[in-house]
């Protein structure tokens, strides 16, 4: 029983102590509630100031990426579009489509790229133009000519066989005069001396006219074998 007595002393010391600062503690306990609810207030205003600011940011993110896309996403597929039509035109044949260079960039490098590549294309295609012209004018010169050589010779064959033709005459008529005053000298009846030489007569200026025109065909087969040289003179 002497042990429990202080004890019971302690802890009666203590309980009157707890009782003296009760009011104090408690005071303070209430503060420290009402600091915890006013930071928890506080947060969720923060929450909600940062969910609304978060949803103003990501609206205007939006924004400015429409206006981007406007002002340079729309202008680059231009371009690009700008570029397949340029090169389907050259690719039907219109040498001479350029595309308008308004930037600075990889792009418009590349589109000037495109525009030298086009003029250099129209410079070979004039090259090929005028060279196809000159080799139609020298094709249309040489069909000229050789339309004109054989029209010459046909005429020379004409010619030709009109220059036998009258050379078979001109040898068939002394022949056949020569063989008709032959065949008359020669008949069974003794001709007289006048007919005889009447007919040698006849025959003699019918071989020499003979004589001639073969001399005649003679020297036209040696002119056109360049055997023969003419002497031109005026009389």
């Amino acid at each position: 029983l002497a042990a429990e007595e202080p004890a019971t002393a302690v802890r009666v010391a203590l309980d009157v102590f707890a009782a003296g600062f009760s009011g104090p503690l408690g005071q303070a306990m209430e503060e420290e509630r009402i600091a915890a609810q006013d930071a928890q207030a506080a947060v969720r205003d923060l929450r909600q100031h940062t969910i609304r600011w978060g949803l103003i940011g990501v609206a205007l993110a939006c924004l400015i990426a429409v206006v981007l896309y406007h002002r340079l996403g729309r202008s680059l597929v231009n371009r690009v579009a700008d570029v397949a039509a340029a090169a389907a035109a050259i690719a039907r044949g219109r040498s001479d489509t350029r595309i308008a260079v308004t930037g600075h960039d990889e792009l418009s490098l590349a589109m000037a790229r495109f525009n030298r590549m086009a003029a250099h294309l129209a410079r070979r295609e004039g090259r090929l133009v005028a060279a196809q012209k000159r080799l139609q004018e020298t094709v249309d010169a040489r069909t000229a000519e050789l339309r004109a050589a054989n029209t010459r010779l046909e005429n020379v064959d004409l010619a030709r066989r009109r220059f036998f033709t009258d050379v078979s005459h001109e040898l068939r008529t002394p022949l056949t005069v020569i063989l008709g005053e032959a065949e008359i000298t020669l008949r069974p009846a003794q001709p007289r001396e006048e007919d005889l030489r009447a007919a040698l007569l006849t025959i003699q200026s019918r071989a020499r006219r003979l004589h001639r025109r073969v001399e005649d065909l003679l020297r036209i087969a040696r002119s056109e074998s360049g055997q023969i040289e003419l002497d031109r003179s005026l009389f």
